[in-house]
Order: C-alpha cells, then structure tokens, then sequence
C-alpha cells in the first residue's frame, strides 16, 4: 500500500515538474517574441517616416540619402522580422501541443489512482470494524507526505493551466493577423501591449502553487536522502 503510494507521488511530482518545465519555456518564447516585436514597432516607425513626403526632402536635403533605396532596406529589415515572428509563433506552438499531451497524461494518471483506491477501499472494508487502528510511527515516508499533491488535484491544475495557455497562444496568433493584414494600418502600440499583457498569468496562483510544492518536494527528499 505504501509501495503504491510512493509511485503515485512520484509519478504527480513528474507530472508537477513537465508543468513547471512548459511554464518556462513559455516564458522564454514571450520574451523572444517581445524582441522581435520591439524591432517590428521600430521598423514600422521608420518606414513610416520614410514614406512621410517631407521628412525625406529633409533626408535627401541634409544627408544625400537615397530615399527609395532606403525604403527598400527598411521594408526588408521589416519582412525579415515579421518572418522570425511567425517561425516563433509556429516552434511556440509545440508547448500548446505539449500542455495537450501532459493534460491527457495527468487525466490517466488520476484515474488509475482513483481505480486503485476504490479497489483498497473495497478489499479492506470488511476488517475495518475489527482492527483496531494504530497511528503509523513518524517515517521518511509520512515526512515527505506532507508535501504530497493527490493526482486529482494535479490533474485539475494542469487542465486549468493548459485552458489559459491555450487562450494566450490563441491572442498571439490574433495579433500577428493584425500584423499582417495589408489593408489596414497596424496599431502597433496596442498590439505591443497586448502582446505584452499577460498579467493574469502572472497572477495565476496555481502556477505559483505548482512551483512552492515542486521546491518544498525537492528540498525535503534531499533532506532525508542525506539522512
């Protein structure tokens, strides 16, 4: 029984640790894509006042610039950019596709508890009213237990944490439309604040939640193995 306990533990701290994993590599992907959108406001400004008719007489007049020539640079700094977003955009992808996957893990995972649970329940509850109970003395076993999240409840938070992931990836992929779309003029500070704002994923008290559990896990095993 405590045999099974331990490799279901083992087994949601696993699951615990690819969340936390996803969670960073997303971070690593809005910060790359914030990057390259900087440069996108930046290009777009520049093109912008290139085309602006007398800011290039200006140009033409103070410096010798080639205004047509510089345009093309200018759009093509601004092409090459826009195609680095959407390659992020596509590898970024993958995390989604990997919430799916790690959602679809946690749900066996909780099931095959609840099956194994209910089984024990079932075999033990005909000699629960003639043994008397005895608290089990204080083990490595019980220590680590504290820290314990049930498989349920790991399943729960990651299903949560895949639905708000898949809204984010789903709001980018909206923005880099707007970006895209030639007919209409992008608003380009209101898609870097959107693009930026990912303020109730900051807050989300699970990702936080996941993360004390993960490190409090860690460091208590490590205590007890030095034993």
């Amino acid at each position: 029984m405590q045999q099974q306990e331990i490799l279901f533990r083992k087994t949601t701290f696993k699951l615990l640790s690819r969340a936390d994993a996803l969670k960073q590599s997303w971070n690593s992907y809005q910060s790359a894509t914030l990057t390259i959108l900087s440069s996108l406001i930046n290009l777009h400004q520049q093109v912008s006042s290139t085309n602006n008719t007398e800011a290039a007489h200006q140009l033409e007049e103070a410096y010798a610039v080639h205004t047509q020539r510089l345009l093309y640079k200018q759009t093509q700094r601004y092409e090459k950019a826009m195609v680095q977003l959407r390659t992020r955009l596509d590898q970024w992808s993958t995390v989604i596709q990997d919430w799916h996957q790690l959602a679809i893990d946690a749900q066996r995972h909780a099931a095959k508890a609840q099956a194994i649970h209910l089984t024990n329940n079932t075999g033990t509850s005909n000699n629960d009213n003639h043994t008397a109970f005895t608290p089990p003395p204080l083990s490595s076993h019980s220590l680590i237990q504290v820290t314990s999240v049930s498989p349920a409840q790991a399943h729960q938070w990651i299903l949560q944490l895949e639905d708000m992931y898949k809204r984010l990836y789903h709001c980018k992929r909206m923005l880099f439309l707007q970006l895209e779309d030639s007919t209409k003029e992008p608003d380009m500070a209101t898609i870097m604040d959107q693009w930026s704002n990912e303020k109730h994923h900051h807050q989300h008290t699970i990702t936080q939640d996941i993360s004390d559990r993960l490190h409090l896990y860690n460091h208590i095993k490590k205590v007890i193995e030095s034993l």
